[in-house]
């Protein structure tokens, strides 16, 4: 799996001075490289599309490395490295911020490594996890078909535990598949500041089932929206029926 740093991590410097931050990426292939700041794009190298960021301070000698010259007050904030290939993604953190200015101490949580599509056989066991960070440090919750999970069923477990980087971890653990099991999970990720989140879907080999559905009640002129929540494998095309 892909992990990824950057360094420094979090530092204060004085205006008007130069600063350069490092992308450590273990794991490969990196085929997507996009620098961040405040979750707006400065920098992307993939084999799609290459493009620099248009702010002539910040400057690239590679892929991995942001050097910023002559900081100014607005280049304080969040930085991130986001690194992707086609079965995994991760991203590094960094933040900036100018001696003598206070900044919020609190921010928007931030996923920092999350979990891909599965397919797989009743019986076996499966675990899928999120990671994410911010200020204060979030909650993370799993929801499967858009309900929240609920520990009653022996079969299934979530254990969490914090790294040295202050990201929280969550680890959904089923044991003994079964087919019901086929559907959307989603891992949540909430603090006072807001929220993030992240869904996958895993199919379990076995007959098609789809989830009863709730009654919507609405007015003329309205729009609804109906979702098929739905598992099993392999499917047939779907076909809606209005009674």
């Amino acid at each position: 799996p892909l992990q990824v740093n950057i360094e420094p991590a979090q530092f204060v410097i004085e205006e008007g001075s130069s600063v350069t931050l490092s992308c450590l990426v273990d794991g490969s292939p990196a085929d997507e490289i996009v620098w961040t700041k405040d979750a707006k794009s400065i920098y992307m190298k993939s084999p799609r599309n290459i493009s620099d960021t248009s702010l002539d301070r910040y400057s690239f000698p590679s892929n991995t490395i942001l050097h910023i010259r002559s900081v100014k007050r607005e280049d304080s904030g969040m930085y991130q490295c986001l690194v992707a290939n086609d079965q995994d993604s991760a991203q590094g953190i960094s933040y900036l911020s100018l001696a003598g200015i206070i900044i919020n101490p609190n921010s928007a949580p931030v996923l920092t490594s999350s979990f891909t599509d599965r397919l797989l056989h009743p019986k076996e066991d499966v675990s899928i996890s999120c990671s994410a960070n911010g200020k204060p440090l979030p909650r993370i919750t799993w929801l499967y078909n858009k309900a929240p999970i609920r520990s009653v069923d022996p079969r299934v477990s979530i254990k969490e535990y914090i790294n040295f980087r202050d990201e929280i971890s969550s680890f959904l653990n089923i044991t003994a598949l079964r087919v019901e099991d086929s559907g959307l999970y989603t891992c949540r990720a909430t603090n006072d500041v807001a929220s993030a989140t992240h869904t996958a879907r895993l199919n379990v080999y076995g007959p098609p089932f789809v989830q009863a559905h709730i009654n919507i009640t609405s007015i003329t002129d309205d729009d609804i929206s109906i979702e098929c929540l739905y598992g099993g494998f392999p499917l047939q095309p779907f076909r809606w029926e209005r009674s």
